[in-house]
């Protein structure tokens, strides 16, 4: 797939590389991925993508918790033009609870991540999107914001992007052990979450993982730990996934202050939230 497709999208002072046929636009001088190893591989990523039997159980049963961005994306989809333009920074895999939206706006999605895949667009970096400014009715952005040196620079990036009172739904971890070995970088309570997205109307947000996936996630790194084994510490952690379920019934403000993880969705805004206003909007248990 090549760049024509996004020609009136894209920024037109920008060079790009092609890689596995597929336009490349990051600045190796001032990002963390390495072009030349990105050619070598032909684009593909530097973390093992396959699947297996474990890790396809391991799937299935902790894609319960993820209800919650499947309804999210469903209430934002009521939202938007039948025209709607979507942009997926870091699409590379099609997120959990996604793959329904992503069926239904087919055609309307660009997707980009560091890496090439069949669900890769373009090749880019979230620090400097190849786009024009105002391009997008929706950016969505799950399970990336750990994994880039500076978040506050890819929101930026996302808010300059969008269109007048375009929407941005994002998922970022808080209580999560590492993940992607030297690239995982940061974590944010709910609201830090909220203050990195100081520049949006906050429209919803809460846990979109709760306490028992921080729990399981910990316990399944801690048998690995014991037993130096990834397949053994899946496999001794299937019986504690009932705490999956029970976080039906545990009260909203005890998941913000323990949560593994929140959800934002924000409409664009061109004027930021008082900084004094994030103290009260704190909603955990204390």
């Amino acid at each position: 797939m090549g760049a024509r497709r996004f020609s009136d999208l894209l920024d037109p002072s920008l060079n790009y590389l092609q890689i596995n046929g597929k336009p490349c636009f990051i600045d190796d001088s001032d990002s963390i991925i390495d072009i030349e190893s990105l050619k070598k591989t032909n684009g593909s990523s530097y973390l093992s993508r396959k699947s297996n039997l474990i890790r396809r159980i391991f799937t299935a049963i902790s894609s319960y918790p993820y209800k919650k961005t499947n309804k999210n994306l469903d209430q934002l989809a009521k939202e938007l033009p039948e025209s709607a333009l979507i942009l997926v920074i870091g699409g590379g895999t099609i997120g959990d609870g996604m793959k329904k939206f992503v069926g239904d706006v087919k055609g309307k999605l660009i997707s980009t991540d560091v890496y090439d895949s069949p669900h890769v667009d373009i090749i880019a970096d979230g620090h400097k999107l190849p786009f024009k400014n105002h391009c997008f009715d929706l950016v969505i952005i799950q399970a990336v914001l750990e994994h880039v040196l500076e978040p506050h620079v890819v929101v930026g990036e996302i808010h300059r992007v969008l269109k007048k009172d375009g929407f941005v739904y994002a998922e970022t971890p808080f209580i999560q052990t590492v993940h992607e070995g030297a690239y995982d970088f940061t974590r944010f309570t709910h609201s830090g979450h909220r203050y990195l997205f100081k520049n949006f109307t906050e429209l919803n947000s809460g846990s979109v993982l709760g306490i028992g996936f921080s729990m399981v996630w910990v316990i399944q790194n801690y048998f690995e730990s014991l037993f130096r084994s990834s397949k053994l510490s899946k496999l001794l952690t299937l019986p504690f996934y009932l705490l999956y379920y029970l976080d039906a019934i545990i009260p909203e403000k005890y998941h913000i202050d323990f949560g593994s993880g929140f959800y934002f969705v924000g409409k664009k805004s061109e004027a930021p939230i008082v900084k004094k206003s994030i103290i009260h909007y704190y909603r955990g248990r204390m």
